[in-house]
């Protein structure tokens, strides 16, 4: 019998494949021939060439600019765009391609905040190689930005970053405490949790429970929060007259982009050897696990007994740690909250820099 013929590929589904496998060819940021250019030499009409390439801008691949034209986007991927574009206007946020359960949790508030207020979202990933000058193109590809949320790497914000935010003219929240904010620069803000606060409360807390020797596991780049956090520990050991070795502190720290747990593992370790914490003070769930997989695996230490702070919930997992840490942090959703705040206009201080206070949930384990 007679084979049943192949079902035919639509044009248009034809033409973004093509256009795909072709992107190949292209720099980052360079401009693709227009659509008449494609339309002939691919003998199709310039309606369905406007189409696909309507639907490539929407999906990451490409960026359109009215009056300049069509251009690749290699590193960064637009993962949504709310097409719901309501006289609102759109919030843009902005974050690193890797997965965190901090990133998840702030993005997801941010899709209800806008959901709830009738505006539109863009959520916009970026990469090392590009980081944000992708994504000043895609500010000039749209006109309905009402303000931008960015969720930073670890590491320092450059001052060039700093003037690129203040120049789209919108309210730009930092949510990291990374960056100088000149006087000049009159659109970006900071939100963040305080870090200071948090240090403070770390080694209080251990302190409050007897421990005299405590390790800060913290194997993230160096950065403004890591500085915060430590004067907050040291000021935590002033108030009560002990001396700075009470705590120890890490020298070496990965690179931005680089994962952690290797090196927590490798720091907690060579710690538990030469320093013999009985508390350990991790900032986030990889750097804990790294850390106390070396403290089950040391034959010297007993890991049970080890009491351990966290900084950051993850996905609910710290419920299930062992042994049971203390956690210490503030609410993710205040920071969004806060950041909505000051786009729509709701924020009438003129302090761009706002702190969000953390709390100690000790529901897991007993004193």
């Amino acid at each position: 019998m007679p084979s049943a013929p192949k079902p035919r590929i639509p044009l248009h589904l034809k033409l973004r494949k093509t256009l795909i496998a072709q992107f190949d060819q292209y720099s980052d940021g360079e401009r693709l021939p227009t659509e008449m250019e494609i339309a002939e030499k691919h003998k199709i009409s310039r309606l369905t060439v406007h189409k696909v390439l309507n639907e490539l801008q929407r999906d990451g691949y490409v960026i359109r600019q009215a009056g300049r034209g069509t251009f690749v986007r290699h590193g960064d991927r637009q993962v949504h765009t709310d097409e719901i574009r309501t006289s609102k206007g759109s919030i843009l946020v902005a974050y690193p391609d890797w997965f965190s359960f901090d990133f998840w949790s702030k993005l997801r508030r941010a899709r209800q905040l806008a959901h709830s207020k009738s505006l539109g979202l863009v959520d916009y990933m970026f990469t090392s190689e590009t980081m944000y000058e992708s994504l000043q193109k895609l500010w000039e590809s749209r006109d309905d930005i009402r303000g931008v949320i960015i969720i930073p790497p670890a590491g320092p914000i450059s001052d060039d970053a700093v003037k690129l935010f203040d120049s789209f003219g919108v309210p730009v929240v930092l949510l990291s405490p990374n960056a100088k904010l000149p006087k000049d620069v009159k659109n970006v803000y900071m939100v963040n949790q305080d870090y200071g606060q948090i240090g403070y409360i770390d080694v209080s807390t251990l302190l409050d429970r007897g421990h005299e020797k405590i390790a800060y596991i913290a194997s993230e780049p160096w950065d403004e929060s890591y500085r915060l956090q430590l004067e907050g520990m040291r000021k935590a050991l002033a108030d009560r007259d002990l001396p700075r070795k009470t705590l120890w502190s890490p020298k070496r720290h990965v690179k931005p982009w680089e994962p952690a747990s290797n090196l927590a593992y490798e720091i907690t370790k060579d710690v538990l050897v030469k320093v013999e914490p009985t508390a350990l003070i991790f900032d986030n769930m990889p750097d804990a696990m790294g850390g106390m997989r070396a403290a089950w695996e040391s034959p010297d230490v007993d890991a049970e007994k080890l009491t351990v702070v966290l900084n950051a919930p993850w996905l609910g997992l710290e419920k299930y740690f062992w042994p049971p840490p203390i956690l210490i942090a503030c609410e993710l959703s205040e920071i969004v909250d806060q950041a909505f705040a000051i786009i729509l206009g709701e924020y009438k201080s003129t302090d761009r820099k706002i702190l969000v206070n953390v709390r100690v949930k000790d529901g897991f384990r007993n004193p």
